[in-house]
């Protein structure tokens, strides 16, 4: 896509802050100037609450940059946005092993892998909405069960599952795949709803989602 004729930035000297802005990143510091874009990017977006209220040229005048200045590192703004919700995204697996730290009862795994991707969506919900929801990019990125496998939420419900199973908690005709593919497609329903409603009433959400818990657990358990 051909960078937009947009002309110099208004602004003081390249290394002082102005109006808000980031000191510029010096000449050659690729990297660094694209971490400078990802991080405006994201301040604005934590700022407005929807992509659509993002430009390019308001990153630019973040960071006292003209928008061509971008456009060397992302394509259009819709790449800017999966990029900056993709980093995002990144922290979760963090989030999902520090929820799961120290559980030893399957259950409270269970819990735990639920709780934490909903929250993710009830507390990001624009960023869950480009990820999982946009045109750009469907179910995470993922493109087959192959990688859905191989991914931190899979591994931790099947290895969730396995101990389960082999500590009497759960069912013994259970099957991981079929369990984590099930779980991924409700509990993406619910966060899509979660992410997306408009409806001012909802239920709260952390009653919601203790409720929808217990409710699949019941399905799972041995009686």
């Amino acid at each position: 896509m051909a960078a937009p004729a947009d002309g110099p930035t208004a602004g003081g000297p390249a290394g002082d802050e102005v109006g808000g802005r980031r000191p510029r990143a010096k000449r050659g510091q690729g990297e660094l100037l694209r971490d400078e874009i990802l991080d405006a990017a994201e301040e604005l977006l934590a700022e407005t609450g929807d992509a659509d209220k993002v430009s390019i040229r308001m990153v630019a005048d973040r960071i006292g940059r003209t928008s061509p200045s971008i456009y060397l590192h992302f394509d259009d703004k819709s790449a800017l946005m999966m990029a900056v919700c993709a980093r995002q995204f990144e922290s979760y697996d963090a989030v999902l092993r520090s929820s799961l730290d120290g559980l030893d009862d399957p259950v409270d795994v269970f819990r735990g892998l639920a709780r934490s991707f909903l929250r993710f969506a009830a507390d990001h919900p624009e960023e869950f909405r480009i990820l999982f929801l946009s045109d750009r990019s469907r179910s995470g990125g993922w493109t087959s069960l192959r990688d859905f496998a191989a991914s931190a939420p899979f591994e931790a419900a099947a290895a969730m599952v396995e101990r389960g199973v082999a500590d009497g908690r759960f069912r013994p005709d259970v099957d991981p795949m079929m369990l984590a593919i099930t779980m991924w497609g409700l509990f993406q329903g619910m966060a899509s709803l979660l992410a997306t409603t408009s409806i001012t009433d909802w239920p709260d959400t952390d009653t919601w989602i203790e409720a929808a818990i217990a409710l699949q657990l019941e399905g799972l358990l041995v009686r």
